[in-house]
């Protein structure tokens, strides 16, 4: 029986109630803890008064309802929701959107973009302009975590649980350490146009304007696959492996 969480004070309104449909409610702090797999509902009204906290613990299980404004939509979807409905979304939508963002959340894709990186799960590296970064395990999880992000920063607490699985912050400095290393490895590779910034939100990957010996990499590099490389997403992307 699939499980969901109402994420406000009042009670689960009708058209977000899904025991009407044979769900199972289960609490909050259940569906929020690592490796949970409940859908977690919530009005844009609840998630406005609380912060994006919700929508970083759930990873891509939040469904967000009555967000009205387009724009407001396509920012939460960005900072992590799963799912994002309008004010006249009903029970049967809700019920259909929340399963698909369930059977979404479980599973991975092959490959990850950020920029001209791309990232290979199967290898567990990065690659640019043909060439393998050679990432130690923690720098591909990092980087990995934070392309799953498309910008949006993911805080120190988050990337520690979700790369690290410490739920404290160590005396070590462990993550800019790790997070150096990556920025040496990106702009070995040529990644002149992608950084990886620290914020007082946490670490992001942002895309700055494309230096000029990033723009003619394709004419210094002799490898042929170099030469000719795909077309890439311009900030992130994810590919299914469909076998």
């Amino acid at each position: 029986m699939p499980e969901f969480a109402w994420l406000a004070p009042a009670e689960v309104p009708p058209r977000a109630d899904l025991r009407l449909c044979g769900w199972s409610l289960t609490e909050p702090d259940t569906a929020l803890a690592p490796g949970a797999g409940a859908a977690i509902l919530m009005p844009d009204s609840h998630l406005a008064g609380v912060g994006a906290a919700p929508l970083e613990l759930a990873a891509r299980r939040a469904l967000v309802l009555d967000v009205a404004d387009p724009a407001r939509r396509t920012h939460l979807l960005r900072a992590g929701a799963g799912e994002v409905l309008g004010p006249g979304a009903g029970l049967p939508e809700v019920e259909v959107r929340a399963a698909r963002m369930l059977r979404m959340a479980a599973a991975l894709p092959r490959r990850r973009w950020a920029g001209s990186l791309m990232l290979d799960l199967m290898v567990r590296d990065g690659f640019a302009n043909g060439h393998a970064l050679g990432l130690h395990p923690r720098e591909f999880a990092l980087a990995w975590r934070l392309a799953e992000a498309g910008g949006e920063p993911v805080s120190v607490e988050v990337l520690l649980r979700d790369v690290w699985r410490l739920r404290f912050r160590p005396e070590t400095n462990t993550l800019p350490v790790h997070a150096s290393r990556l920025r040496a490895k990106m702009r070995a590779a040529g990644l002149g146009s992608l950084r990886l910034e620290a914020g007082e939100d946490g670490y992001r990957f942002i895309l700055a304007p494309r230096c000029p010996a990033e723009l003619d990499a394709h004419v210094r590099i002799g490898d042929k696959d170099a030469q000719h490389p795909a077309p890439q997403p311009a900030l992130l992307g994810e590919e299914l492996d469909h076998g």
